[in-house]
């Protein structure tokens, strides 16, 4: 449970606002007796993530404002 929440909250930090924040979280750490679990938690919670139509409240990201984030 304590996984699942974890990783949740690591997809919240790394996916707001389509990764453009300057605050997003893209380092993580997890212990090893987790690790596994983890990543694939987080690992589904970013494919659950529907890129759209920023005004489309089905999206959880819209587009980016420049290529080089993507580079």
């Amino acid at each position: 449970m304590i996984t699942l929440l974890a990783a949740n909250w690591a997809a919240l930090g790394i996916l707001y606002n389509t990764g453009q924040d300057c605050t997003a979280g893209s380092r993580l750490y997890a212990q090893d007796t987790i690790y596994d679990k983890f990543v694939t938690t987080l690992a589904a919670k970013a494919r659950e993530l529907v890129i759209g139509d920023g005004f489309d409240e089905k999206s959880g990201g819209g587009p980016v404002v420049c290529i080089p984030p993507l580079l």
